[in-house]
């Protein structure tokens, strides 16, 4: 009879449950025989995991298995809303597994990266009381969580190719930095409505989640691109705990939209009347 599975042991699968849809879930994986090899488990047993966790998951419509343990239910409760948290702690547990040869700047075999563009799309470049360190893992853990809570795929243009999605931030990194990771904080959007997100060419609104496009953008090709999601609502979460918060949204309507009339003298003095 197989060993019950021990809290480190949870732990790696759960970060593999976040980073990898239940569609790749197949004994013939790649990835899952690499985590079946460094569990010491068969593919089955870590698919049968897999399934066990999602029946904690609110936000698969689908059911998982039942034989859910005590240890289950212990690790979704103390990591599943916090990608930093549960980066953190399955660096700790994969080295319990393979020494400290491993790192997470350098994956290798034991991170599941492969056709998946996981790496962070931005550097967020400054010594702050998280450090340098602390502050990459952050970046990586949010993209992770936003993969994941977005399906994989744009909220807004449903474009699933990884390398074009960006793990946007509602409140910029600069003025939140309690919510720098928090996966409430971020929508998955593709790398133009990134930009013309944080830039504050469009908001959503906190009521509905529907896009409001500012009138004041000048160039007609940005115009055109952004009017076929005027007034169009993002593809949510299935768990609503996983929804953008409305405070966040609150903040970018009130702080971020239509900033770049002010930013950008030439696009400003373009809307002068002559």
């Amino acid at each position: 009879m197989a060993s019950n599975w021990t809290e480190q042991e949870d732990i790696i699968a759960l970060f593999l449950y976040t980073l990898l849809p239940s569609g790749k879930w197949d004994k013939d994986n790649p990835t899952i025989k690499e985590y079946a090899t460094l569990l010491g488990r068969t593919p089955s047993a870590v698919i049968f995991k897999l399934g066990n966790l999602r029946s904690l998951d609110n936000s698969h419509t689908s059911k998982g298995f039942s034989n859910i343990s005590k240890v289950d239910r212990m690790v979704w409760k103390q990591f599943m809303n916090k990608p930093y948290e549960l980066f953190v702690a399955y660096d700790e547990s994969v080295r319990a597994f393979v020494g400290d040869s491993f790192s997470a700047a350098d994956p290798g075999i034991v991170l599941p990266f492969q056709g998946l563009d996981t790496r962070p799309e931005q550097d967020y470049a400054e010594q702050d009381s998280y450090g340098w360190a602390t502050i990459r893992k952050g970046q990586r853990a949010f993209r992770l969580a936003l993969l994941s809570n977005y399906n994989y795929q744009c909220c807004l243009s449903s474009i699933r190719n990884t390398d074009m999605l960006l793990a946007s931030h509602i409140v910029p990194w600069r003025k939140d930095e309690n919510n720098r990771t928090n996966p409430q904080n971020g929508l998955l959007l593709n790398a133009l409505l990134d930009r013309a997100f944080d830039t504050g060419y469009f908001t959503l609104s906190p009521s509905g989640y529907e896009t409001i496009v500012s009138e004041k953008i000048k160039d007609p090709p940005l115009v055109r691109y952004l009017a076929q999601y005027k007034s169009k609502k993002i593809t949510l979460p299935n768990n609503p705990e996983r929804w953008p918060k409305k405070e966040f949204l609150q903040f970018h309507n009130d702080t971020v939209f239509e900033t770049f009339t002010e930013n950008n003298p030439f696009i400003y003095n373009q809307m002068l009347p002559s």
